[in-house]
C-alpha cells in the first residue's frame, strides 16, 4: 500500500514505531505476549496493541508480521529458517534466553528505518552481553 504524499513511512513502518513506542512506555517481556502484573509485552504483544488502534488493519498487521519473520530468518537462519508460522517465529526469536530488550526494539526500528536511542540501562545492558559474549569465545 502506498503512502500518503510526502510520507517517507508505509503503514506497516508506522505501526513498528508505535510498537516501539509501546515497549518503550510498558517494558519488555518473555514467555508471554502480556504481562498483566507488570504491563510488559513482547514484540508480538506490542504489535497486538497498536493492532487495535485507528487505521491499523489486520492486513497492516500480517504484513507487518511476515516481514519481521523474513528479517529474522534472513539474518538469524536456523532455527527460524524452518518454522513456517510468521508468528511463531518471533515469538520463539523474542523468548531466547539471551535476548535483550535492546535487541527487540533494534528489530522494530530497523524496520522502521529510524535510529534507535538507547537509555543509560540499555547501553549497560548491551555492553554486559557483548561482554559475556566475549568471555564464552575466550
Amino acid at each position: 500500500m502506498a503512502s500518503k504524499k510526502g510520507d517517507p513511512m508505509n503503514r506497516k513502518q508506522k505501526m513498528a514505531v508505535k510498537a516501539l513506542q509501546v515497549l518503550e512506555t510498558s517494558g519488555w517481556t518473555q514467555g508471554r505476549r502480556y504481562d498483566p502484573p507488570t504491563r510488559r509485552r513482547c514484540v508480538l504483544g506490542a504489535i497486538d496493541a497498536v493492532g487495535r488502534t485507528r487505521g491499523m488493519t489486520p492486513r497492516v498487521k500480517a504484513g507487518l508480521v511476515r516481514d519481521l519473520s523474513n528479517i529474522l530468518k534472513e539474518e538469524h537462519g536456523a532455527p527460524f529458517s524452518r518454522y513456517s508460522d510468521p508468528m511463531y517465529t518471533i515469538a520463539c526469536w523474542n523468548d531466547v534466553r539471551d535476548r535483550t530488550s535492546v535487541e527487540v526494539k533494534a528489530l522494530l526500528s530497523n524496520y522502521a528505518g529510524i535510529l534507535l536511542e538507547l537509555t543509560l540501562e540499555e547501553e549497560l545492558e548491551t555492553l554486559a552481553k557483548a561482554q559475556r559474549e566475549l568471555l564464552v569465545k575466550a
